[in-house]
């Protein structure tokens, strides 16, 4: 037979063996031509977004295998095959995830300070940033929220981060930068400067979460708060090491 690609990507017994290991729906491809085009969009129409990008790190390891033979390198079991594909997969995905960003506000009115702190988790629920800072005078707390939010927009920023998941406890803010309506309230100006802000995101959404699920940055705010400091940790600092550990735990799980 005519080594083509469609042989080669497709046809071939070796080929054949790395499909009959994948998920069912190319199992159950039967494509027979006129070439491997017609492969690819017969599969478009069955199968998803995730499962295309799967056949394409397929077909890529078996073309790489093929090469790889054919300068005198070893035949990779269809197990590699399949091993390789999907951690590139898992890379691509991880590459292109969401960031979690937890931020939140708290107050120490004896010294008139106010603390913001914001943790910042990879798709994978791995820390990667995480701030504190204080500033002096004492808002409302909401006040302080809205602050800690741009905060944590402007890190994320900061970071080259395209795709955040804003989470915070403060419900009338989230709601505040989720409303069309432009913000007339005391705070509204910063409420506004958010909604800015986030448009530098290819993608975004801020939510509420409630104070269990938002301990890792409520703590920092609070020591941010107290100790009256402005830090930068890209690993987890001691202060909530264990808290993150759970946190992580929580998302895993």
């Amino acid at each position: 037979m005519v080594e083509t690609g469609f042989h080669i990507l497709w046809q071939c017994p070796t080929a054949l063996d790395v499909w009959c290991m994948s998920i069912v729906k190319f199992q159950k491809s039967h494509f027979t031509g006129p070439g491997f085009l017609q492969v690819v969009e017969g599969l478009f129409s069955k199968c998803d977004q995730q499962e295309m990008a799967l056949f394409a790190g397929l077909a890529r390891r078996i073309w790489l295998r093929r090469n790889d033979v054919l300068h005198g390198g070893s035949f990779s079991h269809p197990n590699v095959i399949m091993q390789l594909a999907t951690r590139a997969l898992d890379v691509f995905k991880n590459a292109q995830g969401w960031f979690k960003v937890n931020w939140d506000a708290s107050l120490e009115r004896k010294a008139g300070r106010m603390g913001f702190g914001v943790v910042i988790r990879d798709p994978s629920g791995r820390m990667i940033g995480a701030r504190c800072m204080a500033r002096s005078g004492c808002l409302a707390l909401a006040g302080a929220e809205t602050m800690a939010a741009l905060m944590a927009i402007q890190q994320c920023k900061e970071l080259g981060l395209t795709h955040v998941h804003l989470e915070g406890d403060a419900n009338v803010i989230i709601d505040a930068v989720n409303c069309e309506v432009t913000d007339r309230s005391r705070m509204g100006h910063i409420v506004e400067d958010i909604k800015v802000e986030v448009q530098a995101f290819s993608q975004w959404q801020m939510t509420f979460v409630r104070r269990a699920g938002n301990q890792a940055a409520h703590f920092l705010s609070k020591y941010a708060a107290k100790h009256d400091l402005d830090k930068l940790w890209r690993e987890p600092p001691e202060c909530i090491h264990d808290i993150i550990l759970l946190e992580q735990f929580a998302l895993a799980s």
